[in-house]
């Protein structure tokens, strides 16, 4: 296919267009959240579109007009819907008047999220407690539940009272984290409270659990079962069901090192394997005049498919595109590759505007896009006579059109290349469907009682999960560590998917300007690149990370970071805290330091870490920095006369609010990183 087509060949593809550049509008820039503008949006819409039905009537519309006109009327839909869906928008949301309340009514809404402390229980809010009486109320919450035994007590449906100590959720400000608290609201969870289990009061309500979901925890049982091996059980679970919380987290860094982490998220991969399963009943049917028969009969267990899994984005894209394509069948109306992967976006779009910015989604999407677009011209490179050979390269093909256009997002949200993506994914494809057809022969076997031929099926999917982990392990083994240690911010990605539209430009249709564009953009992503490592080779500065009850402290000096810190940091605390932050810096050599009193001096000013009291530094410091927890008396840390205070997320949350207070009492400003976030001084 052609770049740049008109809208004349592919209208959808600008209308969608124009559906995402209303979203970043509303959500960027605008940001009003009634549901007044709403309806002032969509009455532009309508507006518009009657005064192209005017223009129509007297032969007054031209082509232009009517681009322009539809092109704002989509606009104004995205930016109405976007405010239509938030839940701000809503007269009884939660977050109006949250104080007005004591307590909450609230259900169970997902399965419990045990954590290594507490048991995350993602709750709706039902109504709440005010002047003695029950209001109404919208919402979302987070509850993080402290665990004092390994039962987990909590499921899905169950309704409790609990008290109102609702917070608002703040991004702990660590520089270049991923912003976990943006998820959430784009989800719809603005707030959040830690609770005791003796806090929450059963309300007595228990919604029933539907057939879907009955069916989906027998699956599970099954597995459980037969399945004698835990990692296989975890592995099987993740990928027909989309339950990853059992996953092994080793093995999931070597998924995404190799670039096979799409076998354990539910997409039209293991859609298309399910369809293809599912069309074999019909396969006398081979008038291609009742293809549409086939589709429509196979299309609602497509659907039952994706409920099962708890409707992942990436999976309901797949089942809207088979979707539309029984529509079209039954309609007789072909639709080009590319219109119906424009339709499908927009259609998701409009049922949740906030999908544009899920990571999932987003990769899912630019993955049929490259397909749509590189499949064909890479698959014609190389012509291979036999019938083995041909399906081989087809899958080379596939995996190396996918790459062209993913491994930009992939580099931005994750900061790796996967170079084993090649032999990885053409293993991991024979994988994914022998595992689909012994797991689903397992269930069948175990819903039939035949315990015997469903063990057999749980050892083969042992075997085969055993050997592919073998193979994965080994090639992550010999991933280098530059290729998990990518730095690229916004601009970079750009500049590099600038240069790659540009060049594919060229290679697919020879014109000269987009090779002179495409290697101008590209020497300007490798200027880009140069300049930021000469920044960061005089960079100097001091950061005190938020890091959930833990002191981590580090000193960068150009390329080289001293981290300090109370005690040696897991390996998730050591991936969330510290390396967005040293990929982010350009930091090549890391030295750990056990954390003591220590004094630093950067651009004159003097910088103290302070964290054992029974030693006291020289007063007349200008940033003193408390990261123990013993107990610290503000008295004596008015006296060290300090221009500014900072208190370390290593103070437990209750002491670090009280130190806090009575500084700000004694007039010293003060930086609490466990309330404001990580706590930055440089250069």
């Amino acid at each position: 296919m052609s770049f740049f087509p008109t809208p004349k060949k592919v209208p959808l593809l600008y209308l969608l267009i124009a559906l995402i550049a209303g979203i970043l509008i509303e959500d960027n820039l605008l940001q009003v959240y009634s549901r007044a503008f709403w309806y002032l949006l969509l009455s532009s819409c309508l507006l518009l579109l009657l005064l192209l039905l005017v223009l129509e009537k007297y032969k007054q519309r031209s082509f232009q007009l009517t681009k322009i006109m539809a092109f704002v009327s989509i606009i104004f839909l995205g930016m109405g819907l976007t405010a239509f869906q938030d839940v701000r928008s809503a007269p009884d949301w939660l977050g109006h008047q949250p104080e007005k309340y004591s307590a909450f009514h609230v259900k169970i809404i997902e399965e419990p999220a045990i954590k290594a402390k507490t048991v995350l229980l993602k709750v709706q809010v039902l109504s709440g407690l005010r002047d003695s009486m029950w209001q109404p109320l919208s919402g979302k919450s987070l509850v993080y539940v402290y665990r004092n035994s390994t039962a987990i007590p909590y499921t899905v449906g169950q309704e409790y009272i609990i008290p109102n100590e609702l917070k608002d959720m703040q991004h702990n400000q660590n520089p270049f984290a991923f912003n976990f608290v943006q998820k959430q609201q784009r989800e719809g969870f603005y707030h959040h409270t830690f609770l005791t289990p003796d806090a929450l009061c059963p309300a007595g309500g228990m919604t029933e659990k539907g057939y879907l979901s009955v069916l989906r925890q027998s699956c599970l049982r099954y597995m459980d079962r037969y399945i004698p091996e835990q990692t296989t059980q975890a592995l099987c679970k993740a990928t027909l069901f989309n339950e990853k919380a059992d996953m092994d987290a080793f093995m999931k860094n070597a998924y995404a090192a190799t670039g096979i982490t799409h076998i354990i998220a539910i997409s039209g991969m293991h859609v298309q394997m399910l369809f293809a399963l599912c069309l074999l009943p019909f396969f006398w049917i081979r008038d291609k005049r009742k293809l549409w028969i086939k589709y429509l009969m196979v299309v609602p267990f497509v659907w039952i498919y994706v409920a099962l899994c708890d409707f992942p984005p990436s999976a309901i894209r797949a089942g809207v595109s088979f979707s539309l394509i029984a529509l079209a069948l039954l309609l007789k109306r072909p639709v080009k590759p590319i219109q119906l992967w424009a339709l499908t976006a927009f259609v998701m779009l409009c049922s949740n505007t906030m999908w544009l910015f899920h990571v999932g989604v987003q990769l899912s999407f630019l993955a049929v896009l490259s397909i749509l677009i590189f499949y064909r011209p890479i698959r014609r490179l190389v012509f291979i006579n036999t019938k083995i050979g041909r399906l081989a390269w087809d899958t080379v093909a596939i995996s190396l059109s996918v790459q062209v256009l993913v491994f930009p997002l992939v580099i931005y949200y994750f900061h790796q290349f996967p170079i084993w993506f090649l032999p990885a994914n053409f293993v991991a494809a024979i994988f994914s469907f022998l595992l689909m057809i012994l797991a689903l022969l397992l269930l069948f076997f175990g819903a039939l009682q035949l315990g015997m031929l469903a063990g057999f099926m749980g050892k083969m999917l042992v075997w085969v999960t055993t050997a592919f982990h073998q193979l994965i392990v080994a090639l992550n083994k010999y991933t280098p560590d530059m290729a998990r240690w990518l730095a690229m911010d916004g601009l970079d990605y750009l500049l590099l998917m600038g240069a790659i539209i540009a060049l594919a430009v060229y290679g697919l249709q020879r014109h000269k300007w987009s090779l002179f564009a495409g290697l101008s953009v590209l020497l300007l992503y490798f200027i880009n690149l140069a300049i930021q490592d000469g920044l960061a080779a005089q960079q100097e500065k001091v950061i005190v990370y938020a890091a959930n009850n833990r002191s981590v402290i580090d000193l960068i000096k150009g390329h080289t970071a001293c981290t300090y810190s109370d005690s040696t940091l897991s390996t998730t605390q050591a991936k969330f805290v510290l390396q967005p932050a040293h990929i982010g810096y350009r930091i090549r050599r890391m030295e750990k330091v056990p954390l003591q009193n220590t004094e630093l001096s950067i651009q004159g000013k003097r910088i103290v870490l302070w964290t054992q009291v029974n030693v006291l530094p020289k007063p007349g410091m200008d940033y003193l920095i408390l990261s123990g927890k013993d107990f610290v008396d503000p008295e004596w840390i008015h006296r060290l006369e300090p221009r500014q205070v900072v208190i370390g997320s290593g103070i437990p949350r209750k002491p670090a609010l009280r130190l806090s207070r009575s500084l700000e009492d004694l007039g010293i400003p003060v930086h609490n990183v466990s309330e404001e976030g990580a706590w930055i001084f440089q250069k």
